[in-house]
């Protein structure tokens, strides 16, 4: 019995906390910064279909707690249900309170805690949520993540709940719909600009989804028309970017100024492909420092140590013949 009722206890700070969560508004804020956002970014169904959408979380540290209110218009789209998704569980058991979905106003809010808010928390990306919605009429509709309370994501420091820096993506539902693909190469940065060949150069490479759709696509790098390596980026979603980082070793590489290639693949769809390649100035590579022969190490050791002899028998040749007189 005191078991059962300590569970409800415990049940029922819970709820509270996620209720207080609604109103708080003096409340720290964690400097580590996450992305909450719509993924799809755009897509559409016909009339009197289902339209699910599902609400993403990148690079968050120590999550415990989430809630979010995602806005729509009436006129084409009335929301179904809010299910929690895998990403909060990673980390224990949850407690999700029944959402508040309003198709008159056009929300949909839903909260979701850890059920014990002591210990790491969930880590990483994934999906918090997934919404579904019913297609009234064909048109266009954002979806867009309500900026009257800025403290979505939470984390626990031990004492208190402490809101987790963090950009909102919003997505567009469209019917009929136009979707864009462009991925695109912007930026590349090298550790050094010159070494010796045998060391080893960190290239980072940013890649940006330009398009509306979440892409993966491989990546190569090169130094002249030599590769360095290739990697994949996948499930970048609109608008963001990503940094995937290569080493490249030049312990063969031949001395001489090489320019830096990185060339992300063309995605399906996808018409303009001129911003899929981006090229770095050169990276001089240099000759390694000489390295002490070792047949002179060899040779340096035994004149040594030929000379140490000879010092010795002349200090006992010299001894004897202080000793004869």
């Amino acid at each position: 019995m005191r078991k059962s009722l300590g569970t409800v206890a415990s049940a029922s700070m819970i709820m509270f906390a996620l209720i207080a969560v609604l109103f708080m508004k003096d409340i720290a804020v964690a400097s580590a910064s996450a992305t909450i956002a719509v993924d799809p970014k755009l897509g559409g169904k016909a009339p009197g279909e289902l339209y699910s959408v599902d609400i993403t979380i990148f690079e968050v540290t120590k999550l415990v707690l989430w809630e979010f209110n995602l806005t729509f218009n009436t006129a084409v789209l009335e929301v179904q249900s809010v299910t929690e998704g895998p990403f909060l569980k990673q980390a224990g058991n949850t407690i999700m309170p029944n959402p508040v979905l309003n198709n008159t106003a056009g929300f949909a809010l839903a909260t979701c805690s850890l059920f014990s808010m002591v210990g790491p928390g969930a880590n990483g990306d994934g999906v918090l949520a997934t919404v579904v919605f019913r297609v009234r009429a064909e048109g266009s509709s954002p979806l867009h993540f309500s900026e009257l309370d800025k403290r979505w994501p939470y984390t626990w420091d031990g004492t208190t709940l402490v809101s987790i820096a963090y950009e909102a993506v919003d997505g567009v539902f469209s019917y009929p719909v136009e979707v864009a693909h462009d991925v695109a190469v912007e930026d590349i940065v090298v550790s050094s600009l010159a070494v010796a060949a045998g060391e080893t150069v960190s290239v980072n490479v940013t890649l940006m989804n330009r398009g509306n759709a979440t892409e993966s696509f491989g990546v190569t790098l090169y130094y002249g028309s030599m590769v360095i390596g290739a990697q994949t980026v996948a499930n970048l979603i609109a608008d963001r970017s990503r940094t995937l980082v290569f080493e490249w070793k030049t312990e063969h590489v031949a001395a001489g100024d090489y320019v830096l290639t990185a060339i992300a693949d063309a995605v399906y769809g996808e018409a303009t492909t001129l911003d899929n390649t981006f090229s770095f100035a050169a990276v001089k590579v240099t000759e390694p420092a000489p390295a002490f022969p070792i047949e002179l190490l060899g040779l340096a050791v035994a004149i040594v140590g030929l000379v140490f002899v000879d010092v010795i028998l002349f200090r006992r040749r010299s001894r004897s013949k202080t000793d004869l007189f």
